[in-house]
């Protein structure tokens, strides 16, 4: 997970909704096969110019956008994983359920008083 140095020649990812992939006649399209690889073309003082798709900007959110593979296979497991994990999250006993609220620093308290 080292994070090289990005410029013009650099491969960047872009999630195009319409690049699809089947793997198989029946199913839906291969999640990850929406991430297409560009190469970046140019950039301005705020961004990277990847051709077609447009700019990605170089600091803060860049939704729709990776700047490394890592955050790809990231986006894809949890698109695999998210909804089984809230399934399981609403069966959780009363217990569980505080000791996950207690990891992400949730405090019913402050959400009762609108805070």
């Amino acid at each position: 997970m080292t994070n090289q140095p990005l410029g013009v020649g650099s491969t960047i990812w872009v999630f195009d909704r319409n690049h699809r992939v089947y793997k198989n006649r029946r199913g839906s399209p291969d999640y990850r096969s929406h991430w297409v690889a560009v190469q970046i073309t140019g950039e301005t003082s705020r961004s990277w110019i990847a051709g077609s798709y447009g700019k990605c900007p170089k600091r803060g959110d860049h939704r729709g956008w990776a700047l490394q593979l890592w955050e790809v296979d990231g986006d894809v497991w949890a698109h695999v994983h998210r909804h089984k994990i809230v399934n399981m999250v609403e069966r959780c006993s009363v217990d569980e359920l505080r000791n996950i609220a207690h990891m992400l620093c949730y405090k019913p308290e402050d959400r009762a008083n609108g805070k």
